[in-house]
């Protein structure tokens, strides 16, 4: 059983490193497309 906890701490932690190695990874919630992906647009809330 601790061989399985074990396994998938470190499967969880190598997905995390290849994840921030490879761009921009946002892990803080929601966002929505392309105004997630801008400087200003993340800060504004988006208008309906």
């Amino acid at each position: 059983m601790a061989k399985i906890i074990i396994g998938f701490v470190m499967l969880a932690a190598v997905a995390i490193f290849v994840m921030m190695q490879g761009g921009h990874v946002e892990m803080g919630g929601e966002h929505a497309g392309q105004e997630a992906m801008t400087k200003d647009g993340a800060a504004e809330p988006k208008k309906h």
